[in-house]
């Protein structure tokens, strides 16, 4: 059965933001061991992304192949051929289009959206923004598993990854990594 990951960055206080601090640009560029173990390493196992319609927007303008140039790095385009090849669902009630390849637009309840994805053929899902969506996933108990970015920053501000849930969600430790800025990458599994 196809899997509904979140894979996402955040403070350590559980803003969905990117601050700088030392060492987060050392060295700059790519290879980023974060992106990588957030998303460099599951590309044979996932063929949906869903994004929230801001998230769209921006990932929309940015990483469609034609926006690459050879002069990138060699991630940057990887991702960019990864993205070409998903299939982009986008959970937005206001979003009258979705123009890039291999978009389209669920309206509506996002339990019954899911439902009806998860029953056709595929592979694994993944959230790959906003704040908002993941909420609303959370609250309704969809995702199976917690790829997260931790920054070693008490941001402070900013739009917030968790919130509004009515229950606890419990969650199992699957593996931890650890980068040299003090960055953390974990990745935690929904006991049922």
């Amino acid at each position: 059965m196809r899997r509904i990951s979140l894979r996402m960055f955040m403070t350590l206080d559980g803003h969905a933001e990117f601050p700088k601090y030392p060492g987060y640009d050392d060295p700059p560029g790519y290879p980023d061991p974060n992106f990588t173990d957030m998303w460099h390493k599951y590309y044979d196992s996932i063929d949906t992304i869903i994004l929230g319609r801001r998230a769209y927007e921006d990932w929309a303008d940015y990483w469609p192949i034609s926006k690459r140039s050879e002069r990138e790095p060699k991630d940057l385009m990887d991702f960019s051929n990864f993205l070409s090849t998903c299939e982009k669902i986008v959970f937005s009630n206001s979003l009258t289009s979705a123009k890039w390849d291999k978009s389209r637009i669920i309206k509506g309840d996002i339990k019954e959206g899911i439902a009806r994805l998860l029953e056709e053929p595929g592979k694994d899902i993944a959230i790959g923004g906003g704040p908002m969506l993941a909420q609303s996933f959370m609250r309704q108990d969809l995702i199976d598993d917690y790829f997260l970015t931790i920054f070693p920053v008490i941001y402070g501000q900013g739009k917030p990854l968790f919130g509004g849930l009515a229950s606890q969600i419990t969650l199992k430790l699957v593996s931890l990594q650890k980068y040299k800025a003090g960055e953390l990458f974990v990745h935690y599994e929904r006991v049922k």
